[in-house]
């Protein structure tokens, strides 16, 4: 579930999607799962909608399990990224505490 999966986990689990290392950033990630978009008449399966604070992924026909497989796993990166930015002043606050204590 995505509350045991950490933001790191769920970054390197896309990136192996995409076929690359724990090291590769995002942007290579996307690079490299680029040419998988789009369908046999070059129209796209997949496309980025950018109008919320975070990305999705929205499908835009039939997909093959591969890709059904990435955008879980990208739904699941960017959930657990938003868990984590969302949480993080809390976390600060108590670190902050404990320090005091």
């Amino acid at each position: 579930t995505i509350c045991n999966l950490s933001p790191q986990n769920a970054i390197v689990s896309f990136k192996e999607l995409c076929g690359l290392s724990a090291v590769a950033n995002l942007k290579q990630c996307i690079l490299a799962l680029s040419p998988r978009l789009t369908g046999p008449d070059n129209s796209p399966l997949l496309v980025f909608n950018l109008n919320d604070q975070y990305p999705n992924l929205e499908f835009q026909g039939l997909l093959p399990e591969v890709l059904k497989k990435v955008v879980t796993t990208y739904d699941m990166m960017i959930q657990t990224s938003k868990t984590l930015l969302e949480s993080s002043d809390s976390v600060y606050d108590r670190i902050l505490q404990t320090q005091k204590a």
